[in-house]
């Protein structure tokens, strides 16, 4: 008798490869039987792929239309690296698929915002960096803070400009040329964010002290711009402390 993951394992393979790879000893019955069942099934897994796109996307639905969306996300689900996925990570590669879809930029944008939200909810949780722990700190010993990004945190560079449907409900990001998604509490928040922000987040994908990210920063430009940026980034939650003495 075959164990829940060998039994798991053979009807994902059955599914991918077709029914040459059933098992014969996996059910009971005639081979019409087990064919039946097996289509009943791949039914199933097939709609609960396409209704999971729906939830994880749906103001990209929205824009594309139902007919649209149904018909690529049926094209999608097929493709066998995708057919391996979970349900929550079915939309990793959607926006990749959209864009050999040739679908316009601003949408590509949308479904990539969609499923960094959707990252950013499930990320690991972290207390955020924040301001009131800088309070009663020196020069030299806020300089000396390492720092690191938030775990939950996604950026979306804009190529073009973003779709109505993300600057209807985000202040600000008409004109903006990227997105911050961070989740450092219960909620996602997202943010607009301008150029010198979205240099820091890079710099600060690995453990960073301020007095370096300051250091980086202004090899790009204006050092006024240092203090407001590391500030806006630690009011939206996107940094979290690594090491530094906050005495």
């Amino acid at each position: 008798m075959l164990s829940l993951e060998q039994l798991q394992l053979s009807m994902m393979t059955v599914l991918d490869q077709g029914p040459a790879y059933l098992p014969a000893d996996m059910f009971k019955g005639t081979e019409a039987d087990w064919l039946r069942g097996m289509k009943v099934h791949a039914n199933t897994v097939s709609h609960a792929r396409l209704v999971a796109l729906e939830d994880t996307f749906p103001k990209t639905r929205e824009c594309l239309g139902h007919l649209l969306f149904n018909q690529i996300s049926r094209q999608y689900v097929e493709i066998p690296a995708v057919s391996g996925f979970s349900l929550d990570q079915i939309g990793r590669i959607f926006a990749d698929f959209l864009e050999l879809q040739q679908i316009d930029e601003d949408v590509l944008d949308l479904a990539r915002v969609e499923w960094a939200w959707l990252e950013s909810y499930h990320a690991v949780e972290a207390i955020p960096f924040g301001l009131g722990e800088l309070a009663d700190l020196g020069e030299e010993a806020i300089l000396g803070v390492e720092i690191s990004l938030h775990p939950s945190v996604r950026t979306i560079r804009f190529e073009t400009s973003p779709h109505q449907l993300l600057t209807g409900e985000i202040p600000g990001l008409a004109d903006a040329p990227g997105l911050l998604v961070v989740r450092p509490f219960e909620q996602v928040l997202l943010s607009p964010i301008n150029l010198s922000q979205i240099a820091a987040i890079a710099f600060a994908r690995a453990p960073i002290s301020i007095c370096n990210l300051f250091a980086k920063l202004g090899e790009q430009g204006d050092d006024a711009i240092l203090l407001p940026t590391l500030i806006t980034l630690i009011e939206a939650g996107a940094l979290i402390r690594i090491s530094g003495e906050m005495t």
